[in-house]
């Protein structure tokens, strides 16, 4: 049974009337909801399409990330499950609404979310699972799936130089307080602007579901768009369970990063150096890689270290050299700080320094020619 038909009538009111005499059908549903086998694919509906085959993103002709467009879900399933989310949205109970609308969305989207959101939406709609545990097995769905990592670094605008990822590894500490983590991630990556929740005053300390519900709406968006009943979804979603004891107000939110960033020809070079070295790390040319990065004046400290080869070898071996081509890449789509009139240049990584083996990149540029800045 899918959880829109059952989800008013078991889960909430047996959970949350007067009267009920407790959560164990409503627990069992949701459970099995998340943890159930793939259902048999049929014509027009959106189990026919294998999650687990949907074809990955690739490097579009204008240097661009082209993603995957996905079917439309059938018309006669968000027929059916217009009258569950009807009965959704009329709750009043805020963590009950959260939950019961995580689950709703686990089963709307199976077959267009990537299959890690589905399973966390499906986990975290579940009676046992409490706030913080939701909150981890969220960001644990964003951080830990590339996909889903992109698509929120898209929803997130930091500004120029911090992306989603950097947000979250700052601002997810148990020792910040919950509402200084919404207030940093809700006004630092600008979601406003995104829609789902226009109003600070609307948000709740669920920022789990904030930030997987401005994923799932930038993965959508990214692959073809979505229909109202996902968007209205998305937007109860976003707005959470339990509400913050004093409202948010815009005058709290961080200001907007305004530093200058590289522009003209100084950016198109800079851009073109990076595309090289892709090239040479992709091909495992660390030599090749040294010998063109590094400035010339610092060719005589790394004769002191074994010489080009010695460098190139301890690069790959160290398994620096995945860490560079990484942050290569993400470089290559994003705009670079500038500094000292254009002849230098700095990228602020998204990812957290402890988990990553860099979390920036410099550029200083020499007659023309950019060179990694050690």
């Amino acid at each position: 049974m899918r959880i829109w038909s059952i989800c008013a009538a078991a889960l909430l009111a047996a959970c949350h009337s007067n009267g009920a005499e407790g959560p164990s059908t409503a627990t069992s549903e949701v459970d099995e909801t998340a943890r159930r086998p793939e259902p048999s694919a049929t014509a027009g509906s959106t189990a026919a399409r294998d999650p687990g085959t949907t074809p990955a993103p690739k490097q579009g002709s204008r240097g661009g990330i082209e993603y995957p467009k996905l079917a439309p879900i059938d018309p006669q399933l968000l027929k059916r499950a217009e009258k569950g989310f009807a009965q959704i949205d009329a709750i009043a109970d805020r963590d009950t609404r959260a939950r019961a609308v995580a689950a709703f969305i686990s089963e709307l989207e199976e077959g267009r979310l990537h299959p890690k959101a589905v399973e966390a939406l499906g986990a975290a709609g579940a009676i046992s699972v409490d706030l913080h545990q939701r909150r981890t097995i969220l960001y644990t769905a964003v951080t830990q799936t590339p996909e889903l990592l992109a698509a929120w670094n898209h929803a997130c605008d930091t500004g120029r130089f911090r992306g989603g990822g950097w947000v979250l590894a700052n601002f997810s500490s148990k020792s910040i307080d919950a509402r200084d983590k919404v207030v940093a991630i809700y006004g630092l990556c600008r979601l406003a602007q995104r829609g789902l929740v226009p109003k600070p005053a609307e948000l709740s300390e669920d920022h789990g579901l904030l930030v997987l519900a401005h994923t799932a709406h930038a993965y959508l968006e990214q692959r073809g768009g979505m229909a109202e009943l996902e968007r209205r979804a998305l937007v109860l979603l976003a707005k959470g369970g339990k509400p913050l004891a004093k409202p948010i107000t815009r005058a709290e939110l961080p200001p907007v990063d305004d530093t200058p960033a590289l522009e003209g020809e100084a950016l198109k070079t800079l851009r073109k150096r990076i595309d090289e070295g892709i090239a040479l790390l992709e091909s495992g040319d660390g030599v090749k890689f040294i010998e063109s990065f590094i400035h010339p004046d610092e060719r005589a400290r790394l004769a002191k270290k074994g010489g080009v080869s010695a460098v190139a070898k301890q690069l790959v071996e160290s398994g620096r050299a995945k860490a560079v081509l990484k942050a290569f890449r993400w470089a290559r789509e994003h705009d670079a700080i500038a500094a000292r009139k254009g002849s230098e240049a700095r990228y602020i990584l998204p990812w957290s320094p402890a988990r990553e083996a860099m979390d920036e990149l410099r550029f200083v540029r020499s007659k023309g020619v950019w060179y990694l800045k050690m």
